[in-house]
């Protein structure tokens, strides 16, 4: 019996992430469908959109932080655990819920990026007969399970895929950044800058959301610290190398982007990178990086799945979920819980299919940001007393208030500049969280609690008639 326990943990161990790896998966998750899609969504305002970044980047790195020192303190898994200190078990429960409902949903548009690239080098591009929806649900559920049975084989393999794919994305971007200056011109960039003529601030406002989407994922080595050797360690350093290094590479390739390609070229466009390397060395040029990059998405949402798994899984084995999806194979893999998750994306996939694949891009993007919103704050307020409790240096202290303060505000700022049906839908994922809450809480009611007995509560009624 002994023999077999030591054996089950070193097979576990076995199967864990590198730190390289988890810095990999990060790095994939938070680049994904963002830089891919990020181009022709900020042409629609122009570049004048960038000085959204001073606020998602800043705001992206603060938060970061805040998520590799509490990494580092925290003894309780995912992202559940940092907020478990100050806001208890229900505050725990509210973060796991809720970053579940948002990685359900983010995977989907994930999901949409990688067909609207499919469709363009099958020259299909957005199709607009009454037919078209159920084509494009059939081709977000195919994309779906292939992540999904890409994770069966375990969270090592899940890691290798993501390091091998996310090559996908990185081989053009690094091309874009050594040899797109050869093609950068001043007047196309100035151009480009403010088509829309809006105000500062109200293109700051219309794109932060775009922009912040764009680093979510952030969080993502926190939500599988379970996954990775020495997490204390290799959790912290994973989302710091990470964030910076995607925030440099945002800022240089949107930047260059804007200086090559005309806006009303991009507008619209379901694959604009592909029209980026098709202006800078030939169509042909366009469809073989377009295709590396749909590898790239596949190779995100493999990522993206997998994190999604480990959220339920987390939460599951500390009774918060329904215990079905803390159950695992020989691998550590809970093989059920993914099958029912991807059930339930196929579904939703359907409720929200449409023919045009930006638009729905556009939703979904709202409402992953919105519910991942309420998390970060949960977390980055739960930090105060995670950080004292630790009994963390001063000088760190300071840091870590200071990063907690700023993300707060940023949170803030990005929760304003929604619109009136983003926040009801958050709202609504809000309570039904509670609900969700309260009928756990029924279920697996905690001794700890003192409760008033019956006889105490019968003499109460009785009195008060």
């Amino acid at each position: 019996m002994l023999l077999t326990q030591q054996q089950e943990k070193l097979n576990m161990t076995g199967n864990k992430m590198s730190p390289t790896q988890l810095t990999l998966l990060t790095a994939l998750n938070m680049l994904g469908s963002g830089i891919i899609m990020l181009p022709a969504k900020l042409a629609e305002v122009g570049m004048i959109s960038s000085l959204s970044w001073i606020f998602a980047a800043t705001g992206a790195v603060a938060i970061s932080y805040v998520f590799a020192r509490c990494g580092m303190l925290s003894k309780r898994p995912g992202l559940g655990g940092i907020a478990e200190y100050a806001f208890g078990h229900t505050g725990a429960f509210m973060v796991n819920c809720i970053y579940g409902f948002s990685l359900i949903t983010a995977n989907i548009a994930i999901t949409y990026s990688a067909l609207g690239y499919l469709l363009g080098l099958v020259g299909g591009g957005i199709h607009t007969s009454d037919n078209s929806s159920i084509w494009i649900w059939v081709g977000t559920v195919a994309l779906l399970w292939v992540a999904t049975l890409l994770n069966f084989r375990g969270a090592r393999f899940t890691g290798v895929i993501s390091a091998a794919l996310i090559w996908g994305v990185l081989l053009p971007v690094l091309v874009l950044l050594l040899m797109g200056g050869f093609w950068f011109e001043a007047s196309t960039f100035a151009v480009n800058w403010n088509p829309t003529g809006l105000s500062a601030w109200d293109a700051t406002t219309a794109s932060i959301a775009l922009t912040f989407w764009c680093f979510l994922g952030l969080e993502s080595a926190c939500a599988n610290g379970d996954a990775v050797e020495n997490p204390s360690r290799n959790v912290p350093r994973s989302v710091l190398i990470a964030t910076v290094s995607v925030a440099v590479l945002y800022v240089v390739t949107t930047s260059l982007i804007a200086g090559i390609v005309p806006s009303e070229q991009m507008v619209g466009s379901t694959a604009p990178f592909g029209v980026v390397f098709a202006a800078m060395i030939g169509e042909g040029a366009g469809a073989v990086v377009a295709s590396t990059l749909v590898l790239a998405m596949i190779g995100s949402l493999v990522s993206w799945q997998f994190t999604l798994s480990r959220v339920f899984k987390t939460s599951a084995e500390v009774g918060d979920f329904p215990a079905i999806f803390a159950r695992t194979n020989a691998k550590g893999v809970p093989i059920v819980g993914f099958i029912i998750l991807t059930s339930i994306q196929s579904i939703l996939a359907l409720l929200v299919a449409s023919p045009n694949l930006l638009k729905q891009f556009d939703f979904l993007v709202d409402f992953s940001v919105i519910t991942n919103i309420i998390p970060y704050v949960l977390c980055m307020a739960g930090s105060f007393y995670l950080s004292r409790k630790m009994k963390l240096s001063r000088g760190r202290l300071i840091q870590t208030d200071i990063c907690a303060t700023y993300g707060i505000a940023f949170l803030f700022l990005l929760f304003l500049s929604m619109d009136s049906l983003t926040m009801k839908i958050g709202a609504i994922s809000v309570f039904l969280g509670w609900v969700l809450y309260g009928v756990r809480r029924a279920q697996t009611p905690d001794e700890n609690i003192p409760l008033i007995s019956t006889a105490h509560a019968d003499a109460n009624l009785k009195s008060n008639e």
